[in-house]
This record gives C-alpha cells, structure tokens and sequence, in this order.
C-alpha cells in the first residue's frame, strides 16, 4: 500500500506483471500530479485523455477495492475540467450572471465528491 498525491491510499495487487506495482503506482502519481496542476485548459484536457486511456490498466494492476477511488478521481478531474472549458468559452452578460454559473457548478462539484468513495 502506498500513499498518493492526494491523501489516498492505494493498494496494489502483488501480480502486477513485468513491470511490478511500483510502476502503476507511480504512473497514478504523474497522472495525479499533472491533472491536479494549473495549466492551460488544451493541456488539461490531454492529460484527462490519457488518465482515461490508462486507468483500464491502472485497475488491472491495482485492488479491487482501489477501483472506485480510481473511478471517482477521473470523474472529478473530468467534471474540473468540463467546468473550466464552459465558463472560459461562455460569454457572461455580468457579474450577477457569472456568479450564479459558478454557483451551481460548484454544487455539482461537490456533490460529486460526496458521491465518491
């Protein structure tokens, strides 16, 4: 068992092949890192990409009792970024208007954390 960027422990099955469970746990840590980080909304959006494209492989490798935190942690990445795409590209009448946006984003934000495991 490990711990990630962020706070999670994380186990990994002992079978995880040639390339051995440190492997995917530090492929979780990168994927963590560059999701949680500040960049330009096209550079997020490949790293969400490729967290999609390796988390089949990251729950192959790892507990099956890790498999809804994995699940959970690209929904969130994925619902951030979604969000960041809408209110860069929506034209705001004023800042009543923007407020309210992020208002209910927000919500939905944090109702799917609620709803992670």
């Amino acid at each position: 068992m490990t711990s990630t960027n962020d706070g999670k422990d994380v186990k990994s099955n002992h079978t995880s092949g040639q390339k051995g469970k440190s492997f995917y746990i530090e492929l979780y840590k990168s994927l963590d890192g560059r999701l949680s980080g500040e960049c330009e909304l096209s550079t997020r959006t490949r790293h969400l990409c490729e967290a999609w494209r390796r988390v089949h492989s990251l729950c192959q490798h790892s507990a099956p009792t890790t498999h809804p935190h994995l699940l959970s942690w690209l929904q969130r990445h994925t619902a951030r970024t979604i969000l960041q795409f809408f209110y860069k590209s929506y034209k705001f009448q004023n800042s009543l208007e923007s407020s309210l946006f992020l208002d209910q984003h927000v919500r939905l934000y944090k109702s799917l954390k609620l709803h992670s495991v």
